[in-house]
């Protein structure tokens, strides 16, 4: 349990360092806002996950918040790469 615990408070801010850093990369600033609403979200299910009176329901929403921030940033990067992979000129052998 202490280390389930300590991975989520660990992706929790890590979702913080992230928002930060996409807020100063051009490719991802328009990401970051939704990044940083989704890490408060995670953090505000963290704590209030076992105060809820369905603490089922309460923690699928927490680990589902996570899940989509990562679904999330998955898609961006895609989208940046492809976008990178476009811009250079094909390479002849």
């Amino acid at each position: 349990m202490v280390v389930s615990a300590l991975a989520f408070v660990l992706g929790i801010v890590g979702m913080f360092v992230l928002s930060r850093t996409f807020k100063r990369d051009a490719r991802w600033q328009a990401f970051w806002p939704w990044s940083l609403v989704l890490a408060v979200i995670a953090l505000v299910g963290f704590f209030l996950q076992s105060e809820l009176p369905w603490v089922g329901l309460s923690q699928r929403i927490f680990v589902g918040t996570i899940t989509f921030w990562l679904v999330l940033v998955a898609f961006r990067l895609r989208s940046i790469a492809k976008s990178a992979s476009q811009e250079q000129p094909p390479r002849v052998p």
